[in-house]
């Protein structure tokens, strides 16, 4: 079998990251639950992009960030549906590059949206996010009735179970013992 994501990942964490809300929301999501939570976030980042439009200039930063959070969160949501199977790294693949091409196709719209219809640039983030959420909720229903992996995945890869926040204590810490660290002071020098 191989290893799971946090048995290959050595990390010392020097903040409570793991404990922190975002990783909570990924880690923590069940299959049953996946659907909703993606559309929560997306919801969430269009609405930061709202504030973006009508928010002074001073606050503008605050809600580009607080878009970039829930963003960052839906790579880990859409992983949930993909991990597990043992074609997962071309799915994860496909991800990749499908993030790659909509940044490039969102770009377009934007553009688009200015220059044939007058919208303007604290808009235009808003308006274009609403071109494309009926395309995304399609995405999330189809991902949501795509079958878990089969018991030849299961028995291939390691089955991911939901990490609860006593979960990810014990992992920061298992991880924590069995990371070595390199004290390059003493090493030789050349």
């Amino acid at each position: 079998k191989q290893k799971t994501a946090s048995e290959l990942y050595q990390c010392d964490w020097s903040s409570d990251v793991c404990s922190s809300d975002l990783i909570k929301v990924c880690s923590e999501a069940t299959a049953d639950r996946r659907a909703r939570d993606l559309v929560l976030i997306i919801l969430w980042a269009e609405a930061a992009l709202v504030l973006f439009a009508v928010a002074p200039d001073g606050v503008k930063i605050v809600a580009i960030f607080l878009n970039g959070l829930s963003l960052g969160m839906v790579w880990g949501m859409v992983v949930g549906y993909l991990e597990g199977r043992r074609t997962s790294e071309v799915l994860l693949s496909a991800l990749c590059c499908s993030f790659i091409l909509a940044s490039g196709m969102v770009k377009d719209v934007g553009r688009a949206l200015m220059e044939n219809f007058a919208v303007s640039e604290s808009w235009m983030p808003a308006v274009t996010g609403l071109c494309f959420l009926p395309g995304f909720l399609i995405s999330v229903w189809c991902l949501h009735q795509m079958p878990g992996p089969t018991e030849e995945d299961i028995e291939a890869r390691v089955l991911r179970e939901p990490m609860n926040k006593t979960h990810r204590i014990a992992d920061r810490k298992s991880t924590r013992l069995n990371s070595s660290h390199t004290d390059i002071s003493r090493m030789p020098s050349s």
